[in-house]
């Protein structure tokens, strides 16, 4: 048992003190470290005077002090102080992790990591965080529309470190007002450094976040234009959603580290089925290109090989690379532009199916019977070399024989081939669609083309 156990201890049963040392004692307030060592013994929530008789803070100097410690503790997360005046460790308190929603009319709510109701977040609660943030609350009640309520008790992670806005002068300063409106809160600017006009959209770099009793504060880290723009309405939404749009130093490194073509010992350890006449066939405006395709007869029936880019050869478990694409989760697209998931060198490089190179890939063959039953299937590593990028319209005006693939000379006979098997396999199985009495929908998908000129006045 250590020095401050025994002196706990020895306090809460007898107090066996000396009477010179009583009121130095007492005037010594315990720390934080002595009040989360008490509860973690007591196993229970104590009120103030249990709390000041097992510290041994008795005469009124010393009461105070603990009452504005837990006052602090409990603003800080540490402790939390129930329905009944009791106070309680944090964590040992029936708590809820979350993400905070903000509503633009100020309040707020909290979804719960793990499945349940969400807990309501009063104006005075969002003052403490913003939109996004990860929180720890505590249910405090359940209001007049049968809502729990939530006090926000710690913040457990920060959703922003920059706000995108416009900036309103006010004075020698002024401020930020978010173009996201579930961030309810203005953010204060201490340093107008940078020329900034009143209205201008801003980029501001906070360094304070929001407090109870202070407002957000920050610097303006890059002043964006005063009139919206297509340009500028997607830096909108990549600040908005803080989409990230560079890599850092680690996968760089990575990247630069796997070079610009498959190497010898990688097609090696693998399948070899480059001189199989596999093709992509995608829209004319593809940018990707992830699969390829071949088909050949097989007893009565056809074999099918779908080969899909074997990024996971690249992107190893753990790695930097692994977990920005996690972060990422997936591409996002605008009208030209494309914030990828994995960096260019992969997602146009080495796990591109691009026609005339070496590629890794990962191969499901597929064997169907003359009715378009799967007989058999399996997996396999592969190094493919397609012999054709093909759209839909080119695939269509061949098999409507008005026009030659776009393939080299060379490639064009089995080329032509694969495309006819591949044709005759939808056959049968759209045949095989109509007798399970499958639903089939006509749509026409919109395609807008914008004409931009400049106008000089």
């Amino acid at each position: 048992m250590s020095y401050r156990e025994k002196r706990s201890k020895t306090n809460v049963r007898g107090r066996r003190r000396s009477p010179d040392k009583s009121s130095a004692e007492s005037a010594q307030l315990s720390s934080r470290r002595d009040i989360v060592e008490l509860l973690q013994r007591c196993g229970k929530p104590q009120s103030i005077e249990e709390l000041s008789e097992h510290l041994g803070h008795t005469d009124a100097k010393t009461l105070q002090g603990l009452t504005g410690r837990l006052a602090a503790m409990e603003r800080d997360g540490q402790v939390i102080q129930g329905r009944r005046g009791r106070y309680g460790l944090a964590q040992k308190m029936d708590l809820t992790a979350g993400r905070v929603i903000g509503h633009r009319d100020g309040f707020g709510f909290v979804s719960p990591d793990a499945p349940g109701q969400d807990l309501y977040l009063s104006p005075k609660e969002m003052r403490k965080v913003f939109h996004g943030d990860r929180v720890l609350v505590a249910t405090i009640k359940v209001d007049r529309r049968g809502r729990l309520e939530g006090s926000v008790v710690e913040i457990l992670e920060r959703a922003h470190e920059t706000i995108v806005g416009r900036y309103q002068a006010e004075g020698d300063s002024g401020f930020v007002i978010p173009e996201d409106r579930r961030l309810s809160q203005d953010v204060l600017v201490s340093d107008r450094s940078m020329s900034v006009a009143d209205g201008d959209l801003v980029v501001v770099r906070l360094t304070r976040q929001p407090e109870r009793r202070r407002r957000p504060m920050g610097v303006i880290q890059e002043v964006l234009g005063h009139e919206l723009t297509p340009a500028l309405e997607v830096d909108l939404v990549l600040y908005k959603y803080d989409l990230p749009s560079e890599w850092n130093h680690d996968i760089e490194v990575e990247v630069n580290g796997l070079g610009e073509v498959v190497r010898d010992k990688e097609i090696k350890a693998r399948k070899d089925l480059r001189e199989l006449p596999f093709v992509t066939i995608d829209g004319a405006d593809a940018k990707d290109f992830d699969d390829a395709v071949y088909c050949e007869p097989h007893g009565g029936g056809w074999r099918l090989a779908v080969a899909i880019a074997d990024v996971s050869n690249y992107v190893k478990r753990d790695s930097a690379l692994d977990e920005e694409a996690l972060r990422r989760g997936t591409s996002v697209y605008f009208p030209g532009r494309v914030i990828p998931m994995l960096p260019e060198e992969l997602s146009n490089g080495l796990c591109s199916l691009k026609p005339a190179v070496n590629r890794l890939a990962l191969v499901c063959w597929m064997d169907f019977d003359a009715q378009g039953g799967i007989a058999e299937y399996r997996f396999e590593r592969a190094t493919i070399h397609s012999h054709g990028r093909l759209t839909y319209d080119q695939v269509a005006e061949f098999l409507d024989q008005r026009a030659r693939l776009p393939v080299a000379d060379d490639w064009q006979p089995a080329v032509q081939q694969n495309v006819h098997q591949l044709d005759q396999l939808h056959g049968v199985l759209q045949q095989a669609k109509q007798t399970r009495g499958a639903l089939a929908f006509e749509s026409k998908e919109v395609d807008l083309e914008f004409e931009l000129s400049l106008i000089h006045i």
